[in-house]
């Protein structure tokens, strides 16, 4: 069975340690115009930049050693004299967690110009393989970052692995319109059930070939400038796990 992408949206109601918006208004910090920032989920309080970051850091660590991971987007803002106030969405993104820790289970295969990828051959090298599918919105969404982090780390060792499920049919004609700078993989059949938990995902590989960290797809930036979401992608937690396994 293929399990595509997981978003589930929130929306929390927050209980605020503080006694309303004047005392918030005190501990906010303020934005490049000197507005003070503030943030809001569906129908709860305000919340602080800092209460805001604490909820997220709080409920991450509580869930640490489970198979999700709670994810902020921004998705619009309100303007006052004194303040801005962004709108905020929680998903919640699964991780195959069990994997973390083990090794990279081993596989053989072709990539898309027809020559064998053998993991025995990547020995002593850090792997990013990322898995996706030709019908996945976010997994489209974050392949120009991919892309862009490609090319910054050229001069590395590390290789970048694309894998699918997909034929090579199918990738060649995604590929007219589309860009995809990792070494790409198709057909790997059921080794795709083995790792993904769902789509998007990317595994961290490191030396050893031990797995150090999988993640489910970049979030989008929002640009404050535009007040608009943009088509850059938050990049660092990918770049971090990166850089531990390089």
């Amino acid at each position: 069975m293929r399990i595509t992408f997981l978003t589930i949206s929130l929306f929390i109601f927050f209980t605020s340690c503080s006694n309303g918006q004047n005392e918030n208004k005190i501990n906010s910090k303020k934005d490049s115009t000197g507005k003070q920032e503030f943030y809001k989920n569906g129908s709860a309080k305000l919340m602080t930049k800092i209460e805001y970051d604490t909820f997220i850091a709080k409920s991450n660590r509580r869930n640490q050693g489970k198979d999700f991971k709670l994810m902020p987007e921004i998705l619009s803002e309100t303007q006052s004299n004194d303040s801005t106030i962004y709108n905020v969405e929680f998903h919640l993104r699964t991780t195959n967690n069990k994997l973390i820790g083990k090794r990279l289970p081993d596989f053989n295969f072709k990539d898309l110009n027809g020559k064998m990828v053998r993991l025995t051959e990547l020995k002593g090298k850090p792997i990013i393989l990322n898995l996706w599918f030709v019908e996945c919105p976010p997994c489209i969404a974050e392949m120009p970052s991919l892309n862009s982090i490609k090319e910054r780390y050229t001069n590395t060792d590390i290789q970048f692995l694309s894998m699918t499920y997909e034929t090579k049919e199918k990738v060649n004609i995604f590929l007219k319109t589309r860009k995809i700078k990792f070494r790409i993989i198709p057909e790997i059949g059921k080794y795709s059930d083995i790792l993904a938990s769902n789509y998007p995902q990317t595994i961290f590989v490191n030396r050893e070939g031990i797995i150090t960290d999988i993640q489910n797809g970049m979030i989008p930036i929002y640009d404050k400038k535009l007040k608009m979401t943009s088509d850059k992608m938050e990049e660092t937690e990918f770049i971090n796990s990166l850089n531990i396994i390089k």
